[in-house]
């Protein structure tokens, strides 16, 4: 739903709000943040005395005033720097007027594509370490293993020389006994060795 202003058209929602057990129902812009709108919606739902009584009983509790956000019915407030947009709010919604928890910040909204390239930049700042290598190495290693067991039981079956068996059955060996040495230091290196050594093992039986 939308409405016209000066000639733009503002995207609305129309939602029901629930305040100290008072229940109003207002038409909010959808992509404005969460803190620009509150102030209008404290406002509205909450009468004056209520909200001097309110702003005073927060200060007392936890030494300032506490922030307000919108909230679904039992979940957890949404961030003030969300659009109700950004959050998923639709017309008909019943939200409440709840304090925001102190703790740790949640997580940043991504709004556009600029935000989301500096969250993943960010993510990116971690480099791969040696687990990382060590795991490339070994699907490369098994990787060649498998085409050249592939290549050598091509050509044992186009020419019938012994070369192909022979390779096949060399290739074999060497991953059934890398595999039982490496296990002793990774169970699960030696395992996918041990693994990928089925298949020429399997080649060479059938040559």
């Amino acid at each position: 739903m939308s409405t016209v202003t000066s000639g733009a058209v503002v995207p609305i929602v129309r939602v029901a709000i629930l305040a100290d057990s008072r229940l109003t129902e207002m038409a909010l812009p959808t992509e404005l943040p969460l803190r620009e709108i509150l102030p209008a919606v404290q406002r509205l739902v909450i009468p004056a005395a209520e909200n001097e009584r309110s702003f005073t009983d927060g200060e007392a509790a936890f030494g300032a005033a506490p922030h307000l956000s919108l909230a679904p019915i039992g979940g957890a407030p949404f961030s003030l720097d969300a659009s109700l947009d950004t959050v998923g709010v639709v017309d008909g919604d019943l939200l409440a007027l709840q304090p925001v928890p102190t703790g740790p910040a949640a997580p940043g909204i991504v709004e556009d594509i600029a935000d989301a390239a500096m969250i993943f930049s960010h993510s990116r700042q971690s480099p791969w370490g040696a687990t990382h290598i060590q795991r490339g190495a070994l699907s490369a290693v098994i990787g060649v293993a498998l085409v050249a067991t592939g290549l050598a039981v091509t050509h044992r079956l186009a020419t019938g020389a012994l070369a192909g068996l022979l390779t096949v059955s060399g290739i074999a060996a060497v991953l059934a006994v890398a595999g039982l040495l490496v296990t002793a230091r990774s169970a699960l290196t030696g395992s996918a060795l041990s693994i990928a050594a089925v298949v020429p093992i399997a080649a060479a039986l059938a040559l």
